[in-house]
């Protein structure tokens, strides 16, 4: 009985670790793989954008990616656009607390309401993104935003877990990506603002495709 014992312990360990190290190798082939981010292929200006580089306004606001963009763009109507991409090469790591909905109010930001945005496509696959009113002070922002794992996007952070997880599983890929974008009211319309966000969407999808690793 103890030999017997003996003997499954050491299956059971024997199996363990094989488990270990079969997702290690995954994990370094993935990270050997997947290409970083190519932000020189989103250009400073397209369309009828024009935009420049732009910094966090705090240490407090400073973003745990590995890569990113983060630029303002202003439209032939002159009103601006806030954008920001990051890339993370193991995503489900910080995706407890680093989303719109837990960092705007921890920076001091009220969320003021919350839904969706229209559809969109990205990589041929039709997505939405979703959305909030915030305020700070007496300036209001509509805020957009979306993940992708892997090359695969979508909207809903539930989702982005549970296809985070398969795609680790199936591909050994852990990467993906926020994409954030922000329109300030400017005097505008809510509608107005959120209609400024879905044009600059259209437009920047199709660099954003070819910039974020597949």
């Amino acid at each position: 009985m103890e030999l017997k014992r003996i003997r499954v312990v050491v299956l059971i360990v024997l199996f363990a670790g094989s488990l270990i190290a079969a997702k290690a190798a995954t994990r370094y082939r993935s990270i050997l793989l997947v290409k970083p981010p190519e932000w020189n292929l989103v250009p400073y200006s397209f369309g009828e954008w024009n935009g420049w580089d732009v910094k966090f306004s705090s240490p407090e606001e400073q973003d745990l990616s590995d890569a990113m963009l983060l630029r303002a763009y202003v439209g032939k109507d002159h009103r601006h656009v806030l954008m920001f991409v990051g890339y993370y090469s193991d995503v489900a790591a910080i995706m407890e607390f680093h989303t719109p909905e837990v960092c705007y109010p921890a920076h001091g930001w009220s969320i003021r309401s919350e839904g969706e945005s229209g559809e969109a496509t990205f990589r041929g696959q039709a997505i939405r993104a979703q959305r909030m009113l915030v305020r700070k002070v007496d300036e209001d922002r509509i805020v957009m935003w979306w993940y992708n794992a892997g090359g695969h996007a979508f909207e809903d952070r539930l989702r982005y877990v549970y296809l985070s997880l398969a795609i680790a599983s199936l591909r050994g890929r852990t990467d993906g990506s926020l994409v954030r974008l922000e329109a300030p009211l400017e005097g505008d319309s809510e509608s107005a603002a959120q209609a400024r966000l879905e044009k600059f969407r259209g437009d920047f999808l199709p660099l954003l495709e070819h910039a974020l690793p597949r």
